[in-house]
């Protein structure tokens, strides 16, 4: 019971803030209603003065068109109305259906007669001039204006020249005007981010392969080097595990940059289907977009602008200049054509060093014929220097061991080596070895075959003969090139190979770590049994 009383209490000691809380609430809300109410009066004025003062009281106006909306405040339908005053009849559009209905029709809907309906814009006509008219839901067209066009469908008058349709069809070109040039810069910003998202695109595929690319960039360092004697024999090739290897040893890594960013602009390319004039803006993007992370962007770089006719007047203003960027070229199939030729380059070597590690000193003279041709073929010092060294050492090792080891043979047993030596000596002429290297070997072989330099000024004119009656030049003695000296050594080498040629190495392995491995074993294999292969082959060769 005391619990009961202390409740009451309480109830009745806050009886009096609640009271005092809505007299505030209720003198807040007078205060509104009659901010409100003057408001509206003042506005009232305004129209009344508005209306007024330009005359609009003096002008009959006629019903033109009526806008109407069915349903909700959050959903519905719009429809129309149109008054065709040629015909006096009233029109009805609803989306794509137009159909003609009676005047009681129109009001019925107008009014809100049918569920849920309104008329919901209004334009009136003051003047002979449309305009905008907020708080009404009709359209109005001045009077005159119908009596004007009845005249002027049976020939009586020109609206046209009514100054006042000057005035209007003035306006409306200018309205106009400025209507074309707001959505052409709107258009403009739409294609701009539909570019940048191109680029975009471009960009992301583009740093996918950089992020695949970089834990392989390590390899491409530690192929050794051939000049560095102590790292002769475990030299190695990653250029044989990828492109982009072989990129990077060859070139560096600007040129491996280079290519996977070909490879994302053509993936992209054949994705999104851009316009073909549209790739130069794209670029430009793309360019900004690398810019901004500073990644490597020289291989993208400002066109040159074509030729245009010049702007003329007003037009100049009007022309913004838009730069353009372009890919410099890089032919993908160029460049795996020309990967294809280091892969079989690598495998005629390997081929080359198998035949030794598979037959021993017996196959010798092959092994050194299959590289020579190697080298005589193809242009290793620009295809990929390494190759060339590559090559250039195990063939200039290989001859100076087995030379070193017919030396120690008499003299007629040398006799049965002659044929081999003065080959030795051809390709020691035309390879550009270093003269003060082969100049000693070449001698110590004409020490033991005095005719091999007759040999080989006989051999070389019949090359230069062929060359010059090939040129149409019978007679006449050409000046001796490093293509002549390539074609002797291709035509003697292919003496010592079985009928073999480079045809017989067209089907290379692909590129990988099987290949890698192959080739880094050979080579280590090869470069460690050098002076016993050339002794083995010696020994077979004499008989000893």
């Amino acid at each position: 019971m005391q619990a009961l009383s202390s409740a009451w209490q309480e109830a009745v000691e806050t009886v009096p803030a609640a009271l005092k809380a809505l007299r505030c609430l209720a003198e807040l809300c007078e205060s509104q209603e009659e901010h409100l109410v003057r408001e509206q009066l003042r506005v009232q004025k305004e129209l009344s003065e508005a209306y007024e003062s330009h005359g609009l009281q003096k002008e009959g106006y006629e019903l033109y068109a009526i806008w109407v909306h069915q349903g909700e405040a959050r959903s519905g339908h719009y429809l129309a109305f149109l008054r065709d005053w040629r015909q006096d009849r009233w029109v009805r559009f609803s989306d794509s259906f137009v159909s003609i209905v009676t005047w009681e029709e129109v009001q019925t809907v107008a009014l809100g007669g049918t569920s849920r309906s309104s008329a919901y814009v209004s334009l009136a006509v003051l003047s002979d001039i449309f305009v905008a008219s907020l708080p009404s839901v009709l359209v109005y067209m001045e009077a005159s204006l119908v009596k004007l066009e009845a005249a002027s469908e049976e020939g009586e008058i020109d609206l046209i020249a009514l100054p006042s349709l000057v005035s209007l069809l003035k306006e409306i070109n200018v309205d106009n005007q400025l209507l074309e040039d707001e959505r052409g810069s709107w258009e403009e910003q739409l294609k701009g981010r539909e570019l940048k998202h191109h680029a975009q695109a471009i960009f992301q595929h583009y740093a996918g392969l950089l992020h695949t690319w970089e834990p392989q960039k390590h390899r491409g360092d530690s192929g050794g080097n051939p000049h560095d004697a102590s790292h002769r024999k475990i030299l190695n090739d990653p250029a044989l595990i990828s492109l982009e290897l072989y990129l990077y040893r060859q070139g560096g890594e600007q040129d491996v940059w280079h290519y996977l960013l070909k490879r994302s602009l053509d993936a992209q390319r054949e994705i999104r289907a851009w316009q073909s004039e549209d790739e130069g803006r794209i670029l430009f993007f793309l360019a900004e977009t690398m810019r901004s992370q500073s990644c490597y962007v020289k291989m993208l770089q400002e066109k040159t602008p074509s030729a245009s006719p010049e702007p003329m007047g007003d037009e100049k203003d009007d022309v913004k200049p838009r730069s353009e960027y372009e890919l410099i070229d890089l032919d993908l199939q160029e460049l795996r054509d020309r990967y294809s030729d280091v892969l079989r380059q690598a495998y005629m070597l390997d081929e080359a060093l198998d035949l030794l590690k598979k037959e021993g000193g017996l196959a010798l003279a092959r092994s050194i014929g299959l590289l020579s041709l190697l080298w005589a073929h193809y242009n290793l010092d620009t295809d990929y220097r390494f190759r060339h060294n590559e090559v250039l050492l195990v063939l200039s090792s290989l001859m100076f061991n087995t030379v070193s080891s017919i030396e120690l043979l008499n003299a007629s047993t040398q006799a049965a080596f002659r044929e081999l030596c003065e080959y030795f000596y051809i390709v020691l002429h035309c390879v550009e070895w270093p003269k003060g290297w082969k100049l000693p070997l070449q001698n110590r072989i004409k020490t033991m075959f005095p005719h091999a330099q007759s040999l080989l000024d006989a051999e070389m004119a019949q090359v230069l003969k062929e060359r010059a009656e090939k040129e149409g030049a019978p007679g006449v003695t050409p000046m001796i090139n490093s293509a002549d000296q390539k074609q002797l050594v291709r035509q003697r080498s292919l003496m010592h190979l079985d009928g073999k040629s480079v045809d017989d190495f067209r089907e290379h392995p692909p590129a990988g770590e099987a290949f890698f491995e192959r080739h880094r074993s050979l080579w280590l294999w090869t470069m460690s049994n050098e002076k016993v292969l050339a002794q083995e082959f010696v020994n077979l060769a004499s008989g000893t």
